[in-house]
């Protein structure tokens, strides 16, 4: 019996970005949170100017967090909306072509992030 040896994965497509192997593609996350372990964007205009730092330096995907990992102060639906969407928001009209992710664990805030991102389509 012989094995057959499986060409190269398929690329990974997200709107514009393609990865597959040997073409990795860089993703910056620029934290809301304020306990991040990482430094956080203190508004959403710094969080905006993080993003456009972040492709400037070659990276094609952001992704946004307003909810630390793990321990830490509770952060409500509401507040954490408020946190990540506006960003989103503001990314989508000022850096287009720049695919953003929301860092969440919640359904609701995952919609309104894709709400945000989306204004054309509400």
């Amino acid at each position: 019996m012989t094995s057959q040896a499986a060409g190269p994965p398929e690329p990974l497509r997200i709107g514009p970005v393609e990865a597959r192997a040997g073409r990795p593609v860089v993703m910056a996350v620029i934290n809301r949170s304020v306990d991040s372990f990482h430094v956080s964007e203190p508004t959403a205009d710094s969080a905006v100017r993080a993003a456009a730092r972040a492709q400037e330096a070659g990276a094609a995907i952001v992704d946004i967090g307003g909810v630390r990992a793990g321990r830490g102060p509770h952060v409500g639906v509401e507040e954490e909306i408020d946190l990540v969407c506006p960003v989103i928001a503001a990314i989508h009209a000022q850096l287009p072509g720049l695919v953003i992710s929301a860092d969440t664990y919640r359904a609701p805030v995952a919609r309104a992030a894709v709400a945000a991102g989306r204004p054309d389509r509400e």
